[in-house]
This record gives C-alpha cells, sequence and structure tokens, in this order.
C-alpha cells in the first residue's frame, strides 16, 4: 500500500488550474514541524508540494487557504531521469483525500508550529 499522511499548514493560496483536456488541478505546498531541532534549538519545518486533481482540487480552492491547517492522505510517485549524467530522483506527492483540522486542535498551534521559525 502506498499511503503519505501529513498534517499541517497550506503556506500560499492554492489557485485552481485547467489542463488543456479540461481537467482541474491545483499544486500547493503544506509546512510539516518536524521533531529536528537547529542548532539553536528550534523545531526544523519540512514542505511537501502535493498536486490534486477534479473535485478534490476544486474543494480544496473552495475551503484551504494559506495558513489554513490541514490534512492530507496522499500517494506517492517516484521518478528517476538523467540530466546531464547524474541520476535525478523525484517525488509526487498526489493528493487521494483532504480532512478539515478540528478546530481544537488548530487552536492548539503547537501542533502545527515550528517554534517560531
Amino acid at each position: 500500500m502506498n499511503k503519505f499522511i501529513v498534517n499541517g499548514i497550506v503556506t500560499k493560496n492554492v489557485e485552481l488550474r485547467m489542463t488543456e483536456t479540461g481537467k482541474e488541478m491545483v499544486r500547493f505546498s503544506v509546512r510539516v514541524a518536524s521533531q529536528r531541532k537547529d542548532d539553536q534549538g528550534r523545531r526544523i519545518s519540512d514542505f511537501f508540494d502535493f498536486t490534486a486533481w477534479g473535485k478534490t482540487a476544486v474543494f480544496i480552492k473552495e475551503y484551504f487557504k494559506d495558513g489554513s491547517p490541514i490534512s492530507i492522505d496522499a500517494s506517492v510517485q517516484n521518478h528517476k531521469y538523467e540530466k546531464q549524467g547524474v541520476t535525478v530522483y523525484t517525488y509526487n506527492f498526489i493528493v487521494n483525500q483532504v480532512f478539515f483540522v478540528p478546530k481544537e486542535k488548530a487552536s492548539d498551534t503547537s501542533f502545527f508550529e515550528s517554534d517560531k521559525l
């Protein structure tokens, strides 16, 4: 099973696009606080880029914006290609489902924040 589940914060307003065939899609980033800390003891954030299609894309555009807490269930696609003799690996996170984070969790910013980046 290929499943990636993450809770985080949308990093900028989501823009809905249409493909040449008329299918809706969005690409957006989510900031996730990790357990790692830098030299000053601040938590380090990881950033993940997601793609969503169709009704899920429209839903995300409608209900999530910069700073919104979000929970995502996604699949991971990996690709590799050669560029100037070097093998490059990429990972694409494709959204299967998104969930609202309960208001009581959203008010607990430690759930999402990375100690004042």
